[in-house]
């Protein structure tokens, strides 16, 4: 499990910072596997009986996004510690955005164990909200400047990238480099 932990990296930000984009690509250029924990839950979400879509969209229908994002936590929780509970090999790991408003405690004790963990982040949430046509008064707007202005991000996170103005080649070449991975 020692090189599962030493040899990960996992990407941590805000939403739309770019983390799958970069992490596929790291994962392209280091040969390890890409695990998107969205994607994951996404799998198995199906398998609590618990959950349903349908239910999922009523809970947002009535509640908001807001209250949609509540209904999910306690499953994003589960399906993470999961994947790291079954994690093999060394991956390429892109947590979710709202994966972070769920460490507890026994979760963060798993996430120390990892050597790489990388917070993504801006200085310029504006304009990314605007490019992404969300209005940061909105419901959805708030949830994700949470998700930038999350302070989990740092305690959890082994290095800090600003991704302002860099190329996504310049920042997959800084959490590649040897002085990062040491």
């Amino acid at each position: 499990m020692d090189e599962v932990y030493n040899n990960s990296i996992l990407l941590i930000g805000g939403m739309a910072i770019g983390k799958s984009t970069i992490a596929k690509e790291i994962a392209k250029k280091t040969n390890m596997p890409y695990i998107s924990t969205d994607a994951y839950k996404d799998k198995l979400l199906d398998s609590y009986k618990s959950y349903s879509f349908e239910k999922q969209l009523k809970i947002r229908e009535k509640y908001g996004y807001k209250g949609e994002k509540e209904f999910l936590l306690p499953y994003l929780l589960e399906s993470f510690k999961e994947l790291l509970d079954n994690l093999k090999e060394p991956s390429v790991i892109d947590i979710g955005a709202l994966s972070t408003f769920i460490v507890d405690e026994n979760l963060r004790n798993k996430l120390s164990n990892f050597k790489h963990v990388i917070y993504l982040y801006t200085e310029n949430v504006d304009e990314i909200m605007n490019r992404r046509n969300i209005d940061k008064n909105s419901e959805l707007g708030v949830i994700y400047l949470e998700t930038h202005n999350n302070l989990i991000n740092e305690e959890i996170s082994t290095k800090s990238i600003n991704v302002d103005n860099k190329s996504i080649e310049e920042i997959i070449n800084e959490i590649t480099t040897k002085k990062t991975l040491v």
